[in-house]
């Protein structure tokens, strides 16, 4: 530099001419761009710059930033316009330097040794943006990038790793862990270790590589009686791969999946022996820590007889199983009652919505667990009842009105509820007065009355060749036509809960 100062001093040229004296300035700059020479806007390194004797029309400096592109020259052939900064200067090979000062410093670099953490200062980016950021891209062991998130020549994948201050991108691309690794299924000690109150003790140790952007972890898998811990890059098996929500992963400090298991918790108890509760209100049975170091889970069980027994780890081999299900999600997870809901189709029993013998329907044995029991109405005006599962349920786009409970047996009575209530006799060989002596009956539904609710009515007439009164549903299609046709007097009807008992004419009935 001091030599360049000697060197370019300022000229003074003196023209004579016969009208006048003029004094001129010539200036010298460092003269690029950053498209053509990447040290324009990188170096520190003042001798990697040309430099240009600038016109006498010149007597400054400039530095600017436009588009992104970093120029240098002299002020009077500089691009300047639409520059975001610009910045002039009036000494010989003033216009040096980082600039902006504030531009993003990275490490860069592309070859075999990018893995390890850099060493010296970070490098200015070669295009300058207001927000820009450095990268670590980690493609394999052999393959690393760092640079400017700003630079055009390089595409960064999807699991690129960013920051956003100068020279975060220091890190080494690899780093170690060491985890335990065991299965209960294979050794005793994997679950919990009794003598120490926080750890295991009985593993080996496996080791693997952790790139900063990659996913190797510990792991701990629990899935009711079995447990596996090991190193994510080669204990996971396919059991474990259709059960990762059952995984926990940790990458926080080496052998982090050593944590004991809390003691498991289950109701403990057998209906068989007296306890009913276990049966029919397994709410009220407290639960007990599990004798057994190796219990993990709960289960409960059903057997042909419908008596019940709930307990620690897994369920006893036994041939009068009915059902049964094996938990781990919380304590006392065995006390999800066994359900059973009533079953039937309005298709194929009309009882299935009036309730009129709900001792002739079927009884479902619902498979999950703690099922909610459904009464279902769908577009094509069927009414079903049943166990809740994927198939039947409150969400399908066929059902217009749905009904769900808790409790086994709980989608009984009349559904919907506000059917209308009608006396029903005579079409058959019933007595129309006793039938009057009781309580109307809910109207069954019509597979011709529209979902959105048609009119419902009770109607009476007398009917001369049975020579009796019939009485009875419009939704009963038959007798209702047949009292429609009667003349305007004969068929009587009416809209309001067991209306139908009024015609003086049926009085002897």
């Amino acid at each position: 530099m001091e030599f360049r100062d000697s060197f370019f001093v300022t000229l003074v040229i003196l023209l004579t001419s016969t009208s006048s004296k003029i004094l001129c300035y010539a200036i010298v700059c460092y003269k690029c761009d950053s498209i053509s020479l990447e040290a324009c806007a990188t170096s520190l390194n003042v001798t990697e710059l040309p430099y240009e004797n600038c016109p006498s029309a010149s007597l400054q400096c400039t530095m600017s930033i436009v588009d992104s592109i970093t120029y240098r020259g002299c002020s009077s052939t500089t691009p300047s316009i639409g520059a975001t900064y610009s910045k002039k200067c009036n000494t010989n090979l003033c216009n040096v330097g980082v600039y902006p000062p504030g531009r993003m410093k990275c490490y860069q670099c592309s070859d075999v040794s990018c893995a390890s953490s850099p060493q010296g200062i970070p490098h200015p980016c070669l295009y300058h943006q207001e927000v820009d950021q450095c990268y670590l891209d980690i493609r394999s062991a052999t393959e690393v990038y760092r640079g400017c998130r700003s630079d055009t020549n390089h595409t960064m994948a999807n699991t690129a790793i960013y920051c956003d201050y100068n020279g975060c991108n220091e890190d080494s691309a690899f780093g170690k862990l060491k985890c335990a690794y065991c299965d209960s299924k294979l050794s005793l000690g994997c679950k919990r270790d009794l003598m120490t109150p926080s750890n295991i003790t009985q593993f080996e140790m496996c080791e693997m590589d952790m790139p900063l952007n990659g996913n190797n972890s510990c792991f701990l898998y629990r899935n009711v009686d079995h447990v596996v811990r090991g190193c994510s890059d080669r204990h996971i098996t396919n059991e474990i791969k259709l059960n990762m929500k059952r995984v926990t992963n940790c990458t926080n400090k080496d052998f982090c999946n050593t944590g004991n298991l809390p003691l498991q918790q289950c109701l403990q108890c057998n209906s068989e022996l007296g306890n009913d509760n276990c049966r029919y209100l397994p709410t009220s049975v407290s639960k007990s820590v599990c004798g057994a170091a190796e219990a993990s889970s709960c289960y409960a069980q059903e057997f042909v007889n419908w008596h019940v027994q709930r307990g620690c780890a897994r369920a006893p081999q036994r041939n009068d199983v009915n059902r049964q299900y094996e938990c781990d999600d919380r304590d006392d997870c065995n006390a999800t009652p066994f359900i059973r809901c009533y079953k039937c189709s309005t298709e194929s029993n009309k009882d299935c919505g009036t309730w009129q013998k709900p001792g002739f329907l079927q009884i479902e044995e619902c498979q999950q667990q703690g099922a909610n029991c459904l009464i279902a109405k769908f577009k094509n005006g069927v009414t079903e009842r049943g166990c809740e599962n994927e198939h039947f349920n409150c969400s399908l786009s066929t059902v217009v009105d749905c009904q769900q409970c808790q409790g086994s047996f709980c989608n009984r009575n009349t559904y919907p509820t506000a059917r209308l209530l009608c006396y029903q006799c005579g079409s058959e060989s019933n007595d129309c007065s006793k039938v009057l002596a009781q309580v109307p009956l809910p109207c069954p539904q019509s597979e011709l009355e529209p979902v959105n609710g048609g009119k419902s009515e009770c109607f009476e007439y007398f009917n001369n060749p049975l020579n009796r009164a019939v009485r009875g549903c419009a939704s009963n299609s038959t007798e209702y036509y047949r009292c429609m046709l009667q003349s305007k007097s004969g068929c009587r009807l009416c809209s309001t809960d067991g209306c139908n008992n009024q015609m003086s004419r049926l009085a002897s009935d």
